[in-house]
């Protein structure tokens, strides 16, 4: 009876574990209702993988660790801004542009009344600038708007990330299983060191225009 129990309990144990379980909400970091924020997990080189939540409204990317506890900011305010668009952030890494410590990022933009000029530029986590190309930006042209992917396979488990319709959340679930190996290397090859920039309107081209790495 007591080895009849003890399976029972067992099995509920198990069933308990394969459950979705929420693990934590982040406020305004919803790619869902604005494509000006996004939240994402980045694999550094150094640090390992972190959340980073990039807001283009208050012009600042936020770096968590995976227990969600608050590292540091890096803010691009200060930074050149377009013209009725939002910059966009890539290839956030710690060794990729240069071999200092510090976090790097491809920094993407347009100015321009008429005829708008695109600027790349690759900006240090402390401001300075690392590398500059006018008139010059990996653009990407598609048909359907992109989204970083919402499933990650981490060290700490998989992760889901899910933005809420109208509150403009951000919730991060865990996972009982893993994303399919060739799902996830499909998923790596193209997000590479960091994730796919959202998408945005162009009026100039009047395209839906994605910034996405190779």
């Amino acid at each position: 009876m007591k080895k009849i129990l003890f399976i029972a309990l067992l099995a509920i144990g198990l069933h308990v574990k394969a459950q979705i379980t929420l693990e934590h909400t982040y406020d305004s970091a919803s790619t869902y209702i604005t494509p000006y924020i996004q939240l994402m997990i980045v694999k550094f080189e150094v640090s390992g993988e972190r959340y980073v939540k990039i807001n283009r409204v208050t012009k600042a990317i936020y770096i968590y660790d995976m227990n969600h506890s608050f590292i540091k900011l890096i803010s691009f305010a200060g930074f050149p801004q377009p013209n009725n668009q939002t910059p966009n952030i890539l290839y956030l890494s710690e060794s990729l542009f240069d071999t200092d410590s510090k976090i790097e990022f491809m920094y993407i933009y347009e100015q321009g009344n008429s005829i708008s000029t695109v600027y790349t530029r690759i900006y240090n986590e402390d401001g300075s600038l690392i590398f500059q190309a006018d008139s010059m930006a990996p653009l990407v042209l598609i048909n359907t708007p992109l989204q970083q992917y919402p499933i990650y396979n981490t060290t700490q488990g998989t992760k889901m990330i899910l933005s809420h319709q109208f509150t403009g959340q951000a919730k991060v679930y865990s996972l009982p299983g893993t994303l399919s190996t060739a799902i996830a290397e499909a998923n790596n090859n193209l997000l590479a060191q960091s994730s796919i920039s959202n998408p945005y309107p162009n009026p100039a081209a009047n395209k839906i225009m994605c910034y996405q790495m190779a």
